[in-house]
């Protein structure tokens, strides 16, 4: 879960602070986002990056995250490495395991995974060594490399080269026969797996639009967190009625929630009040995404007052609690029963922090 809720952050990082490289140091741990990102110094912990163009030059002493456009890692990572991107270059070394995706992949002579290896994308080439098991994917794989363990792999082509030495089993599935070099070597056994029957493609495809619909609309609300964390007053004002009225907040959370359908209800069914139900039901609408990303960026406020407070000064700062708040909420929401309850009362809250927030606003402009 960790590595998620990093891989998410430089996702989100990417987007609150487009632009120049932006750089924090919490401890040992370096996070970094950008257009164009460069690691030129060594970090002692985790380094998580993300931009439109990321370059790893420098060792790295923990775990690596690098999300981007185009991604390329010439250094050491002393533990796990997770990269995604539209295309990614690896020619270091990985102490511990790696998870790599992306358009292209290419992972050069000079990479060393000692761990197992698990690769998606477009076009995969492998030319370096992989000490454990390599689960790969793609369009088109060409291994060239060794792989000291098994290799799993599912591919529209797949080709062993000259230089190709796996220690243990091959297991392929492809529609196309796997071409193999006369050089290659594979010790175990060759096994070609037969396709998965049309109900299972259909089915997982299905899981694919899931995930991916939950993926983006994930990521939709942590950017709109982010932003509404990022514009100072508002997010004071969701802040301010959610710490010091959680009970009245909740209440019209609660009451808006269950009010507006039944009203909006009646409006349509007049007839006269056609557009007025119509606008109404737009505004719940909005009301209901926006209030559920201002309790992310309430949340993310009162970590920042609680943690940090000299972050609540700078934009950034609060964009980016904004939306990692958004994100912990979300996950939350996969605990069974216990999570439903916890977002729904994260919603209600949102929801009415809103609307007090909304009511205060005339009090506020009084002279």
């Amino acid at each position: 879960m960790r590595m998620l809720l990093s891989t998410l952050f430089v996702v989100l990082s990417a987007s609150a602070l487009a632009g120049p490289e932006h750089a924090h140091t919490m401890g040992e741990d370096r996070f970094a986002a950008g257009e164009e990102v460069t690691s030129r110094t060594p970090v002692a912990g985790d380094l998580i990056m993300a931009g439109g163009r990321v370059r790893v030059d420098a060792p790295v002493g923990g775990d690596l995250v690098a999300a981007g456009g185009n991604v390329r890692i010439d250094a050491a990572t002393d533990q796990d490495l997770y990269a995604a991107g539209g295309r990614v270059a690896l020619d270091g070394r990985v102490g511990g395991n790696a998870r790599i995706a992306g358009g292209d992949v290419d992972i050069g002579r000079g990479a060393g995974i000692a761990g197992n290896a698990t690769v998606a994308a477009g076009e995969v080439l492998l030319a370096g060594e992989v000490g454990g098991h390599l689960s790969v994917a793609g369009g088109e794989v060409f291994l060239n490399g060794r792989v000291a363990g098994d290799v799993e792999a599912t591919a529209g082509e797949i080709e062993l080269g000259p230089d190709a030495r796996i220690a243990g089993n091959l297991r392929y599935r492809s529609d196309e026969p796997l071409m193999r070099s006369p050089t290659a070597e594979v010790q175990g056994s060759v096994v070609h797996l037969p396709a998965p029957p049309p109900w299972e493609n259909g089915a997982e495809a299905g899981m694919r639009v899931v995930a991916t619909f939950l993926l983006l609309w994930t990521l939709g609300l942590t950017i709109l967190a982010a932003i509404v964390a990022a514009l100072p007053r508002l997010s004071a004002g969701l802040e301010q009625a959610a710490r010091s009225r959680p009970g009245m907040s909740l209440l019209a959370g609660l009451a808006v929630l269950v009010a507006t359908p039944i009203v909006a209800a009646i409006l349509l069914a007049s007839g006269i009040g056609l557009p007025i139900g119509l606008v109404l039901l737009g505004a719940y609408l909005a009301a209901l995404i926006l209030g559920y990303a201002g309790a992310g960026a309430a949340l993310g406020r009162m970590a920042l007052r609680r943690f940090r407070p000299a972050g609540l000064e700078r934009k950034g700062t609060r964009a980016v609690a904004g939306g990692v708040a958004m994100l912990l909420v979300s996950l939350v929401a996969a605990i069974p029963f216990l999570g439903w309850l916890a977002v729904l009362a994260a919603w209600l809250a949102g929801i009415g922090a809103l609307l007090l927030q909304w009511r205060a606003q005339p009090a506020a402009a009084a002279p």
